[in-house]
C-alpha cells in the first residue's frame, strides 16, 4: 500500500511521482482512520523531548507542536523504525509519533494520545501491485491515467477538454523530469 492523500495535509505528491517512476499498478484504494500517539520510554517529561517520526506524521500533528514549542522535532524515514530505535537503544528523552499498537509492540509509554490536528483524520492508500499479472476481478469506480505531454502550445488544453467531456471530477498533476 502507498499513501495518496490525507485529510489534514492533502495530496502526497511525492508518492504519485513514485507510481510513475516505478510503473506501479493500482489495484484499488482503501482509507484508514489515523490517530497519532506520542510515545517514549517510561518516566519521560513532555517538555524535555526530541520527537522523531515520519515527516507526514509530524505534519499531521502541527497544532500539538504549536502548544509545546520547546519540543524539538526531527524527520525519521519510518515511524515504526523510530520506535524500534528508541526501544532497542533505550534512548531517554526521545519520543516518536506513531499508531497506538506501536507502543504495545515496542513497550513504549504513550505520553500524549490522539495528537493529530484533526481528530477525524483519514489517509487514503493505493493498493499496489508491481507485477503485470494476477489482477483480481473487481469493480472500480475510479481510474488512474498517466500521460506525458509534449511541451507545445495547447497540448494540456486538449487533454483537459477530453477529461471535461468525460465528467471526471478530480485530476492530479505532477511534473516529472
Amino acid at each position: 500500500m502507498m499513501a495518496k492523500n490525507n485529510s489534514i495535509i492533502g495530496t502526497i505528491l511525492s508518492n504519485y511521482a513514485l507510481l510513475f517512476k516505478h510503473a506501479l499498478k493500482i489495484l484499488g484504494e482503501v482509507y484508514i482512520s489515523i490517530q497519532h500517539q506520542l510515545m517514549t520510554l517510561p518516566k519521560q517529561n513532555l517538555e524535555d523531548l526530541e520527537v522523531i517520526s515520519h515527516p507526514i506524521a509530524l505534519l499531521q500533528c502541527e497544532v500539538f507542536f504549536n502548544i509545546y514549542p520547546g519540543i524539538k522535532i526531527s524527520d525519521y524515514p519510518d515511524t515504526a523504525k523510530a520506535a524500534q530505535c528508541i526501544y532497542d537503544n533505550r534512548i531517554a528523552q526521545l519520543a516518536v509519533i506513531a499508531p497506538k499498537n506501536t507502543a504495545e509492540v515496542y513497550g513504549l509509554h504513550i505520553l500524549a494520545r490522539d495528537i493529530q490536528t484533526i481528530q477525524n483524520n483519514f489517509t487514503y492508500f493505493f493498493i499496489l501491485n508491481i507485477y503485470n499479472q494476477g489482477y483480481p476481478q473487481t469493480v472500480f469506480d475510479k481510474a488512474s491515467i498517466s500521460c506525458r505531454l509534449p511541451h507545445t502550445t495547447g497540448s494540456l488544453s486538449k487533454v483537459l477538454c477530453v477529461i471535461a467531456e468525460l465528467i471526471i471530477n478530480k485530476i492530479q498533476s505532477i511534473y516529472i523530469i
